[in-house]
């Protein structure tokens, strides 16, 4: 069992609480009555630990910081992309793409396959979710994607690809839960302008109506159902903020996606869909083929921050922090915050190289992890491979026809692509809560974290695994 702190005990201030938040709930008492507690960054660095290399140092550093030499490719300077030549057609849009990168440049290129990759493929689908309790939901099937670009093709899409126009679709089908079992989803993604904020249209089809239906359009700052993220988070689009550089990290195997002492190995599918089994210990950050880890196993990254320019976003979508890895623009963390500077939600992820011959454009997500930190729920998504599709040929102009009425004939469907390795039903396997990195960025990251939470990532680290109160 996932293990759970007790306390049975409730002295006057802790019935007074109860009774205030129970006084909320009934719309009785205004919010101000009760405000919860905040822990200084310094006691979430005493816990964590300070950010530092193997040899001691601070992992990460400011623009000003940085010897000339580290600054060849990239303009850390505050205002460079306010001097960038800009494209005739979309002014938003860079004249070209070459070094020294400006910070929006920078997040150009991690708009690759950010989070379907940019070729036409197959892959088991497998996803799982936990509560605040450790109740886990999960589900499992198979996607295929068909995108009319490829990662060379980058150029193309900043400069050519018409606005409002498909350049990617996407058909999921699910096998567990049983009450999902043979449903399917539909969904494309546009080429969004700089006003333009609709992400995809949508369809469905239910095995127990057995009736496809239109699901409607999304847009960009919309949460996915049941998950901790935004469609926004999953296609970046660069000119809905305004970038600049902090600094750069570097980032270790113990900082992201981080497994509990009781996952001990994982099965993950090689590109022929054969499952192979590795020790948690052996999955690295940026996978084995990574050219670019320094001497003691670190990613070197960029970190940027991005305020939003664009006013049809929520609260919770105004301010984001990014880390990317310098040689093949991968999104390797990502920080939300809302108006008040709070930090809401932390997506991190394990990537790896699944097309060789692509090189630094053939990267691709294995492991997604999201937390929301005002509900202390997660939700995680594993890719185990990408390969060339074997069963299905595309036709956008009539989304319909890759649904079929015949139930029978859609599990058929289910058996050219395994299932996902990855997906597992125990709490006590989950991943742990993503590191606050309390200690770096002081400047820009002000962390306010309840007691509560304190407790908990208190108590998760000492035992090395899930904690719940």
């Amino acid at each position: 069992m996932v293990k759970i702190i007790q306390n049975n005990s409730m002295n006057r201030r802790d019935f007074i609480k109860r009774s205030v938040n129970a006084a909320l709930i009934s719309g009785v008492a205004p919010a101000v009555l009760f405000k919860p507690k905040t822990v200084s960054a310094d006691s979430l660095v005493d816990i964590e630990g300070p950010s530092l290399k193997p040899n001691g140092e601070k992992t990460w550093r400011l623009s000003a910081q940085l010897e000339k030499s580290e600054l060849e490719k990239v303009r850390m300077d505050l205002t460079p992309w306010d001097e960038t030549p800009r494209d005739e057609k979309y002014h938003y849009v860079a004249a070209k793409l070459e070094p020294p990168f400006t910070a929006t440049e920078i997040v150009y290129m991690l708009t690759v396959g950010q989070y379907f990759p940019w070729w036409t493929h197959e892959s088991p689908l497998g996803g799982m979710m936990i509560s605040n309790r450790g109740g886990i939901n999960y589900y499992t099937g198979q996607r295929e994607v068909w995108c009319s670009l490829t990662p060379d093709t980058l150029r193309d899409y900043l400069h050519q690809w018409p606005e409002d126009k498909v350049y990617l679709w996407a058909l999921d089908r699910f096998y567990t839960p049983v009450r999902s079992r043979c449903d399917k989803l539909l969904q494309n993604a546009y080429r969004t302008g700089e006003i333009h904020q609709k992400y995809s249209n949508k369809w469905s089809y239910s095995t127990f109506s057995q009736k496809t239906a239109p699901v409607g359009s999304s847009l960009y700052s919309d949460k996915y159902w049941s998950r901790d993220y935004c469609y926004g988070d999953t296609l970046m689009v660069p000119w809905y903020y305004t970038w600049r550089f902090l600094g750069t990290d570097v980032l270790y195997e113990n900082d992201m996606v981080r497994f509990p002492k009781t996952r001990k190995d994982v099965a993950i599918r090689d590109w022929s869909g054969k499952p192979e089994l590795r020790s948690t210990k052996n999955v690295k950050i940026m996978g084995d083929d990574y050219p670019d880890y320094t001497q003691d196993g670190g990613v070197p990254c960029y970190v940027l921050e991005g305020l939003t320019n664009s006013d049809f976003f929520s609260p919770k979508h105004k301010r984001l922090i990014l880390w990317v890895d310098m040689y093949a623009c991968r999104e390797l963390r990502r920080e939300r915050y809302d108006l008040k500077n709070n930090l809401v939600a932390i997506m991190e992820r394990r990537n790896r190289l699944e097309l060789k011959d692509k090189g630094e454009w053939g990267y691709s997500i294995l492991i997604h992890l999201s937390w929301d930190l005002r509900t202390d729920h997660m939700s995680v998504n594993h890719y185990d491979f990408h390969r060339p599709p074997k069963t299905f040929k595309v036709d956008p102009d009539n989304p319909e026809t890759y649904f079929r009425p015949n139930p029978i004939a859609m599990c058929s469907e289910m058996f050219p692509v395994p299932f996902s390795t990855m997906v597992f039903r125990d709490p006590e396997q989950f991943y742990l809560r993503p590191k606050l990195m309390a200690g770096k960025f002081p400047q820009n990251r002000k962390l306010h974290v309840p007691g509560k939470m304190f407790k908990l990532i208190k108590a998760q680290n000492k035992a090395d695994q899930l904690v719940f109160l």
